[in-house]
Order: C-alpha cells, then structure tokens, then sequence
C-alpha cells in the first residue's frame, strides 16, 4: 500500500466478509472517493480479496482533460467552419454556373446552358421537343461596321421576336455571337414545325441603313425533332447547325432560297 502510495495512486482494498458476506474495507488511500473506474484485481486468500487502483486525479489529468476539451472545442469549430464553408462554396458555384448559363447581352441562354437544359429534361424522361436554329445570314461583317446604337436595336429586335412568337413551353438561346436556338417542349409534325420557323425567321428580318447603304440582315433556320431524329440533346444541337450551314451553302451555291 506505500509503495502505490509513493507511485501515484489512489487504492481501496476490501474484502468479503466470511461471516456474513459483506464487504470489508482493509485499507483506502481516501475513503471518500470514488474508485468505480479503477482497475481491479480480485484474488483469494482465502476469502474473496479485491484491489481497486487508479492515478491520483484519475487516468486522465487535469492537463490532459483541457488539452482534450479544448481538441474537442477546435475540431468541433474546425468541422463547422468547413461546414459553412462547403455550404457557402457550393452556393457560390451554383452562381456562377448560373451566370456563365446565360448570354449577358440578351439575358438568354448560351449554348453550355441551353444544352445543360435539355440534358435535365432527358434525365427526367421528357424527351419530347423540337429545336429550331436561326443562323443571321450577313450580321457578322455587318456588325463591324454597325454602331452600337444599331447592334443594341437589333438585339432588342432579335430577343422581341423569339421571346414573344411563341405562345408553347419553350427556352431561347443565343448559340453564338450570330445565332440563335429555340426548344419547343410539343409535339409537333414536320409542317407545323417548319412553318413555325418560317414565321420566326421572317419576324428576325432586319433592314438598317449604314453609310447610304440599305442592308437587311435574315435569318436561315433548320429544325430537329426529338425523339424522332434522335434522343441526345448534344447530338441533336450538332445536327441542327450542321443542317443550317448545310443549307447556308446550298443556297450560296444556287444563288437561290433553298426550302426545307
């Protein structure tokens, strides 16, 4: 018993009482502690003899039990921190994924979001639309020598025009710096959907004046339905451009318009 006192621990020894069973205290380093975690050894000799011992203060110290608090306090702020953090960072990408969806000159969809639109509708199994695309025959040379005055009044034109012609479920986009798309989410027949963009197409035609110079700017158009052309909204986008420039030179090549 010295020598657990001179090591640093605290210690009950008891026994079980031959006569009636009961325990027995033979020696305690304090008797007023509590020993319920200590270790313990029972042994007999010949009755039933058990040792109960721990380190003064505990198996933890009080040093220890504030370095571990305070571990405890920094990983609890550390996770919450990268919490917040996660929180504020995927809030962040989702704004910007949302700013660069868009064309900041006519607050339409670029081709990332256009395509990125179509691919959640697929996901969900609506798979049912058609895509028309308008290229503007002659905007890029002339919106070299347009004013900015004139670019900004054919855009508003541009925007009025696939905004406000159709009445169905659709979204608009501008694919380029001189084109444009449009989803219709409808079923729709080969002539009801060249007939659509045969009207939007002339709605798109533009005239403007630049040096004395009347010029008109018009718009060609080639249209793919989903499913039946296809049912992936990447592959169908390609198909719609290719068959535009497609015609587009058709048409340059017979000096003639060229129907669908």
């Amino acid at each position: 018993m010295a020598y657990l006192r001179q090591s640093g621990y605290e210690f009950e020894l008891w026994r079980v009482s031959p006569q009636d069973g009961s325990k027995e205290v033979v020696e305690a380093s304090d008797p007023h502690i509590d020993l319920s975690d200590a270790e313990r050894c029972t042994f007999y000799m010949p009755t039933e003899w058990t040792l109960m011992i721990r380190p003064i203060g505990g198996w933890i110290s009080l040093r220890g039990r504030l370095l571990l608090f305070g571990g405890g306090a920094f990983v609890i702020i550390l996770l919450s921190g990268c919490i917040v953090l996660s929180h504020i960072t995927l809030k962040q990408r989702r704004q910007i994924s949302s700013i660069l969806s868009f064309d900041h000159e006519t607050g339409f969809l670029n081709r990332g979001g256009f395509l990125e639109h179509l691919k959640r509708l697929a996901a969900r199994g609506k798979n049912e639309y058609t895509i028309i695309y308008f290229a503007m025959d002659e905007y890029i040379r002339l919106a070299r020598i347009m004013d900015e005055k004139q670019r900004n009044e054919y855009a508003e034109h541009a925007m009025r025009c696939l905004r406000d012609y159709i009445y169905s479920p659709h979204i608009t986009a501008r694919m380029g710096e001189a084109s444009y798309a449009v989803a219709i989410f409808e079923k729709m027949e080969m002539k009801e959907a060249g007939d659509i963009a045969r009207g939007i197409s002339l709605e798109l035609l533009w005239k403007t004046r630049i040096k004395e110079n009347r010029e008109y700017i018009h718009a060609d158009w080639y249209f793919v339905r989903c499913p039946e052309e296809g049912t992936d909204p990447e592959s169908l986008i390609t198909s719609a451009i290719k068959g535009c420039e497609e015609k587009r030179q058709r048409k340059a090549m017979n000096g003639i318009s060229v129907s669908l």
